[in-house]
């Protein structure tokens, strides 16, 4: 279930180049609240998105941080985890639009 989705951060840039980028970063929570792995979680959305043709690579864990980063076709993903939370946050990157 995504609880968090601000929308896009410099949401006309794709529309009239006012900006070179736009990310949109979401929260998503799944799985049990009471059972906190961001390690498996992290892992696991590495592997979901390998299995649909992305290249995702898990990194190793900093300060409490799980990440994995995918690419496909120029777009981005970034997942991130934190020790003690069962929430994940995606943050997807568009490539350059060029004329």
């Amino acid at each position: 279930m995504v609880t968090h989705d601000p929308g896009p951060v410099n949401p006309e840039a794709l529309f009239d180049g006012s900006g070179p980028d736009t990310i949109c970063p979401i929260t998503v929570e799944n799985g049990d609240p009471d059972v906190i792995d961001p390690a498996g979680q992290v892992a696991a959305a590495g592997s979901a998105l390998t299995a649909r043709g992305w290249e995702a690579t898990v990194l190793p864990v900093e300060d409490g941080h799980h990440l994995a980063l995918a690419r496909r076709h120029g777009f981005g993903i970034t997942v991130h985890g934190w020790d003690g939370q069962w929430r994940l946050t995606l943050a997807g990157e568009t490539p350059r639009f060029t004329e």
